[in-house]
Parts: structure tokens; C-alpha cells; sequence
């Protein structure tokens, strides 16, 4: 689109957007870098930062009924999703990486190191 110089419609940029909250009802804000992934046939970029989950369309994917309400629209306004930490794969699944290398950050609580 940019190297055509044609911005077509506000439907060629699907972006998607869902809150994450743990259990307890916190908003839950991570920073995990972007993925590729893939919804039913379709291509996304999923990033998580601001404590939501952003889903990057990389296709147009308009005419797909069960994600078409959750895009951007034409006068700005976006349907916001939400989510508990605990059906959030992606975290959970960038939790076990990080784990595997030793790298998953450790939280004291009353002077005892727990995960």
C-alpha cells in the first residue's frame, strides 16, 4: 500500500486489542515482543505492551464476520477485548521460554524469592 501510494480502506488495517487481568482483577501490564501467529487462516503480529495484547493484521481480513467487529473503524472508535492472564496463551507460553532459560524474573515476598 505505501509503495503503490493507494492507502485503501480503513478495513486493509486490521488491529485488534484485548485487556489481560490475573484473578485477583489486576490489569495485568507486560511488555513481550512481537510474534507471529495465526487466528482460524489468518496472519497477525501479536504484541503485548500498555497491558493490552495487540493483533497486527497482515492481510485483509474484512470479510471475516467473527474478527470484522473487533477492527479499527472508519471514525476511529475500536472494540476492546479482555481476557484473564490465565487463558492467555501467549504469555503464558513467553512465561515457559523464559523459564526454560533461566531468564523468568523472580519476586520476593516477605523475604522469600517465589516465582
Amino acid at each position: 500500500m505505501l509503495r503503490s501510494g493507494d492507502p485503501r480502506e480503513v478495513s486493509d488495517y486490521g488491529i485488534m486489542v484485548e485487556a489481560v487481568f490475573a484473578d485477583d482483577g489486576e490489569h495485568f501490564d507486560a511488555f513481550m515482543p512481537p510474534i507471529p501467529i495465526k487466528i482460524w487462516d489468518f496472519s497477525f503480529v501479536l504484541a503485548s505492551f500498555a497491558g493490552f495484547s495487540w493483533y497486527y493484521a497482515l492481510e485483509r481480513i474484512v470479510t471475516e464476520p467473527r474478527l470484522q467487529s473487533y477492527f479499527v473503524t472508519v471514525d476511529g472508535s475500536l472494540k476492546i477485548g479482555a481476557t484473564s492472564l490465565r487463558d492467555a496463551w501467549h504469555i503464558q507460553m513467553f512465561g515457559d521460554e523464559l523459564e526454560a532459560i533461566g531468564k523468568l524474573p523472580r519476586l520476593a515476598c516477605d523475604g522469600d524469592a517465589k516465582v
